[in-house]
C-alpha cells in the first residue's frame, strides 16, 4: 500500500518564460520554463517528494535539501532518510530498503512545441544493489522504465551533467503540447542505518533547468529575387507539435531579421501578422545580398518565440533587365543618319521577361529582331538607321512584364554632330591607311586588324570582307618591315589579333615577328600558294565566322572592279574570290564548293571573266546552285557605278533605302589609297556609304551621277596627286543643296 503523499513547503521559483529577445538579432536558443538551484524549499505543485513503499521498499524516504553536498550556491536537492522535523539538514539516516521519489510538474509543457531538460547530480557512492534513475510521466501516466538508470559512482564533489529532449517526434514519452512531468529516484535495496547524510552517500541533484520553443521553426523558408521592387521571403506555418504534421492552430506573429551576408550585426525589420506566410523586404539596398532568419512570435511581444528555421539569403535586383542605347561613335552634318545600338539583356537568374517594347526619340522600334521574350541570362541587341537630324539628347525606353511586375527603363545618349572630313590623306600609301583607321576605329576600338602590302593590290581586295567581320581596320605595311606608325597604331587600337594576308614573298616573316613582339598581340598568316589561293583561304575564314549567301567573283590579275565592290564586301561580310579572265581558277573552284552560296556577283565584263566562267557556275549543283548576276560597264567608272546601283537596288540587298548619306571618293587609276577604304565606307553595323572611283584629274560623270544620288557629304581618299583638288571641288558641286 502507498505511503500517504507529504508535500514539502516552500517557495518555488517558476518562470513561464524569460523576457523577449533583443529586437536587434533573432534568439539565440530556448526560453526558460523551470529552473531550481534548491536555494529555496521545492513546494508544490511544482515538486513533490514522496516516500514509495511496496512489499519490498517498505520504508519511507524524502528528497529534501542538503548543505553538505552542493554544485553552486548553498544547497542540493538530496534522496533524505527519515525526517526528523521540517529544519533543512535535519535528517536521518537511511532506512533500510528505501525508495523516493522527486517529481517536477510541468503542465505548462502542453503549451510549448518543444522542450529539454538538464540537471547535475554528484553520487560518491552508491551500493551494488541500489540506483538512481531518471524518468518521465505524459498526461499523468508513467511511462514504461526509466529513460536513464545511473549507477556511476562520480566520487566525492564530483558533478555530471545530464541532458534530456522532453520533446521528440521520435519517442513516445514525448511532452510536445503535453503535461506532464519528470521524476528522480533512488532505490536503497539494503544497506541501510549504515548509510549516514553527512557521509554524502547516495545521489544529490542541482540546478535543475527545463527550456523549451514556444512554437515550432517556420517552414519551407526561401527568398526570392525576381523583383526589383525587394526580396520576396515565403514560409509556411510551424507544426503543432513535434510529433505532428498539422499546421500550428495558435494565433502566431512572425518576426523577420535580416543583415547583409558575411556581416554580424542582425537588423529586425519587421513583424507580421498571424495570416501572413510572405513578406517583400521593399527596404534592402539594390545589389546587397542578404541573409534572412524567420521565427514564429507570440502575439504579445516579449512573451515567446519559437525555434529557428535555417537562414535564407536574397539579393535585390536593381533591374531584372539592363538596357543601353549606343550611337556608331561618327555623326555627321546635314541629314547623316545615326545607327544606334539596342541592347537588352535579362540580368536575372530565375525571371523571363515578356511583352518587351521598345521607343525613342523617333518613334516606336518595331521587327523581327525586337524579342518577344527574354530568358534568364539572355540578351538581345537592336540596330536601327536613324535618318533624322540628330543631334542634342536622344532618349529610348524600354518596357517589359514580368509575372510580380512592369518594367519601365528610359537611357539616353548626347549626340554630337561631326562634319566628315573633305579629305584623309596622309604623306604616302602607308600613312594614308593609318588616316583612314583613325577614321573608323577610335583609340582602343579594334581588337583586330588585318596586314597587308601597300605595293600590291591582289591580297588587300580579298582581305576587306574580312575586315568586316573581324571588324577591324586594314593597315599597309612594307613587304620587309612594319613602320614604327603601324606598330603604335596597332598599340594604340588595342588590338589582340593581327591577320597577316599573304605570303612571304609580300609580307616577310620579319614583319610577322614585329608585330607578334607587341605585348597581348598573337598573329595568323593567311596566305596560299598564289592571290586566288590567298583569297580563297581568306573566303573560307570570312565563311567560318559569319557563313555568306554571296560571293564576288573579280579578276585576279586587275584591281578596279574589286575595289569598288570592298565597301560591300566589308559591310555585309561577302568574299571577293579571284580567277583568271578565261578560266575559272582551280581555287576560286574549291571555294566555291565549300562556300555554296546562293548567288555569285561578277564584277566587270566578259574581258575580266568570261562568259564561260559564268555559265560554269549559275546553277551548278557542286557549287549549291547559285543565281549568276553581272555588274559592268564600258570601263572601270561604269562598273564601278553598276556595282552602287546594285547595291542600292531589292537584288543587291537595298542597302541605301533612305538614301546613300555619303560617298568616299578614291582614284581608279592607282589601288593604294583605296585599299584601306573599304572599311571606312562599309564599316560593320553601320549605314553603308559607296566607295566610287574617279579619274584622278576630272571627275567622272559616273561618280558624279552617284553623289547626286543624295549624298550629303564627298570624302576624298589619298592626297592631291592621287585625286586632284580640281576633282574635289568639282565632287562637292555636285552634292545635293
Amino acid at each position: 500500500m502507498r505511503a500517504t503523499v507529504v508535500l514539502l513547503i516552500a517557495t518555488c521559483v517558476f518562470v513561464l518564460a524569460l523576457a523577449g529577445p533583443a529586437v536587434a538579432a533573432p534568439p539565440t536558443g530556448p526560453m526558460s520554463i523551470v529552473t531550481h538551484g534548491f536555494e529555496t524549499t521545492p513546494t508544490p505543485p511544482t515538486w513533490i517528494s514522496e516516500p514509495v513503499t511496496d512489499t519490498v521498499h517498505q520504508s519511507t524516504a524524502y528528497w529534501g535539501r542538503m548543505s553538505n553536498v552542493r554544485r553552486t550556491g548553498t544547497f542540493s536537492l538530496w534522496c533524505a532518510g527519515m525526517r526528523a522535523n521540517d529544519t533543512p539538514n535535519s535528517w536521518g539516516t537511511y532506512p533500510a530498503r528505501t525508495k523516493g521519489v522527486a517529481r517536477l510538474n510541468l503542465p505548462q509543457l502542453a503549451d510549448y512545441y518543444s522542450s529539454e531538460a538538464a540537471f547535475f547530480y554528484t553520487m560518491p557512492s552508491i551500493g551494488a544493489a541500489d540506483a538512481f534513475s531518471f524518468g518521465l510521466w505524459v498526461d499523468g501516466t508513467e511511462q514504461s522504465g526509466p529513460w536513464e538508470s545511473i549507477t556511476q559512482i562520480t566520487g566525492s564533489n564530483a558533478w555530471v551533467q545530464r541532458n534530456f529532449k522532453l520533446s521528440s517526434a521520435f519517442s513516445e514519452r514525448n511532452l510536445s503540447r503535453r503535461p506532464g512531468h519528470v521524476w528522480f529516484q533512488f532505490f536503497d535495496f539494503s544497506e541501510g542505518p549504515a548509510q549516514l547524510p553527512t557521509t554524502g552517500q547516495g545521489p544529490s541533484i542541482d540546478d535543475v533547468a527545463i527550456t523549451g520553443y514556444k512554437y515550432g521553426p517556420v517552414r519551407d523558408l526561401s527568398a526570392s529575387s525576381t523583383s526589383t521592387a525587394g526580396v520576396t521571403l515565403t514560409w509556411i506555418r510551424p507544426h503543432r507539435s513535434t510529433a505532428a504534421t498539422s499546421a500550428e492552430e495558435r494565433v502566431v506573429n512572425y518576426m523577420i531579421w535580416r543583415r547583409p551576408l558575411g556581416t554580424a550585426t542582425w537588423t529586425e525589420v519587421t513583424r507580421v501578422g498571424d495570416d501572413a506566410t510572405s513578406w517583400q523586404d521593399t527596404t534592402a539596398i539594390a545589389d546587397t545580398q542578404y541573409e534572412y532568419s524567420v521565427y514564429a512570435v507570440d502575439p504579445l511581444p516579449g512573451t515567446g518565440w519559437g525555434k529557428g528555421a535555417a537562414s535564407v539569403t536574397g539579393i535585390r535586383p536593381s533591374s531584372i533587365a539592363a538596357f543601353t542605347m549606343t550611337p556608331n561613335f561618327l555623326t555627321l552634318e546635314h541629314r547623316w543618319p545615326v545607327m544606334l545600338s539596342y541592347r537588352i539583356q535579362n540580368i536575372s537568374v530565375g525571371t523571363t521577361i515578356s511583352a518587351i517594347g521598345l521607343r525613342d526619340s523617333f518613334d516606336a522600334i518595331t521587327g523581327a529582331d525586337v524579342p518577344a521574350t527574354l530568358g534568364p541570362g539572355q540578351t538581345a541587341v537592336i540596330q536601327r538607321v536613324r535618318f533624322p537630324s540628330v543631334s542634342g539628347q536622344v532618349t529610348a525606353t524600354m518596357t517589359a512584364d514580368t509575372e510580380s511586375e512592369s518594367l519601365t527603363v528610359t537611357v539616353g545618349a548626347f549626340i554630337t554632330r561631326k562634319a566628315p572630313p573633305a579629305r584623309v590623306s596622309g604623306i604616302d600609301r602607308l600613312s594614308t591607311a593609318l588616316k583612314v583607321a583613325n577614321q573608323v576605329y577610335p583609340p582602343g576600338g579594334a581588337r583586330n586588324v588585318i596586314i597587308a602590302t601597300g605595293w600590291d593590290y591582289p591580297d588587300a581586295l580579298s582581305a576587306s570582307a574580312l575586315a568586316g567581320v573581324k571588324d577591324g581596320p586594314v593597315l599597309l605595311v612594307n613587304r620587309t618591315s612594319a613602320t614604327s606608325e603601324v606598330l603604335q597604331a596597332i598599340r594604340d587600337l588595342k588590338a589582340t589579333h593581327a591577320y597577316v594576308i599573304g605570303g612571304r614573298s609580300v609580307v616577310a616573316d620579319q614583319v610577322v615577328a614585329e608585330i607578334d613582339a607587341l605585348s597581348g598581340v598573337s598573329v595568323t598568316r593567311i596566305a596560299g600558294a598564289n592571290r586566288a589561293a590567298t583569297a580563297r583561304d581568306v573566303a573560307l575564314r570570312v565563311q567560318g565566322v559569319r557563313p555568306a549567301n554571296t560571293v564576288f567573283l573579280a579578276t585576279g590579275w586587275n584591281f578596279p572592279d574589286a575595289l569598288a565592290a570592298s565597301s560591300l564586301a566589308a559591310n555585309q561580310g561577302w568574299p571577293i574570290l579571284l580567277t583568271r579572265p578565261d578560266v575559272l581558277s582551280p581555287e576560286a573552284d574549291a571555294a566555291l564548293r565549300a562556300i555554296k552560296p546562293s548567288r555569285v556577283v561578277i564584277l566587270g565584263g566578259t574581258s575580266a571573266v568570261s562568259s564561260a566562267i559564268e555559265d560554269a557556275i549559275g546553277g551548278n549543283a557542286a557549287y549549291g546552285s547559285p543565281a549568276v548576276t553581272r555588274t559592268h560597264g564600258r570601263d572601270r567608272y561604269i562598273t564601278a557605278k553598276a556595282i552602287v546601283d546594285w547595291g542600292m537596288s531589292p537584288t543587291g540587298g537595298n542597302l541605301a533605302s533612305a538614301g546613300i548619306g555619303g560617298v568616299y571618293l578614291a582614284t581608279g587609276a592607282n589601288f593604294p589609297d583605296a585599299l584601306a577604304a573599304g572599311v571606312l565606307a562599309g564599316k560593320p553595323g553601320q549605314a553603308w556609304r559607296p566607295l566610287m572611283l574617279t579619274d584622278p584629274n576630272s571627275l567622272s560623270p559616273q561618280a558624279a551621277r552617284v553623289i547626286g544620288n543624295g549624298a550629303r557629304f564627298v570624302t576624298v581618299i589619298g592626297g592631291n596627286g592621287a585625286v586632284s583638288p580640281q576633282v574635289e571641288t568639282a565632287a562637292r558641286a555636285a552634292l545635293v543643296p
